[in-house]
């Protein structure tokens, strides 16, 4: 997650919940790869808007993000949430 991370702007060591991504609590993906890694990156780019908008010190953040849950086809508003600590920067090379 953190190299997608990178690419998007985001300085920091990320890492995600499973579920996040449609993997869910069973053995077998409920997400294709190409779907999650799309589901990634419209997840990464939501907190990189919503970092932007925080103050120094704020250590979680609520954001909302459109995502679609199979077996439904319709986007509908999830609620994330981020724990943010803001003191181990990763370094580009």
């Amino acid at each position: 997650m953190t190299p997608t991370a990178l690419e998007l702007g985001i300085t920091l060591p990320c890492h995600n919940h499973p579920s996040a991504l449609g993997s869910g609590n069973s053995h077998e993906p409920i997400l294709s790869e190409e779907d999650q890694t799309g589901r990634l990156r419209d997840i990464l780019m939501a907190f990189r808007l919503r970092l932007a908008s925080l103050t120094d010190g704020v250590t979680a953040a609520r954001l909302s993000v459109l995502l679609t849950l199979p077996p439904s086809t319709v986007p509908q508003p999830v609620p994330l949430f981020a724990l943010i600590n803001r003191t181990p920067h990763i370094k580009r090379t």
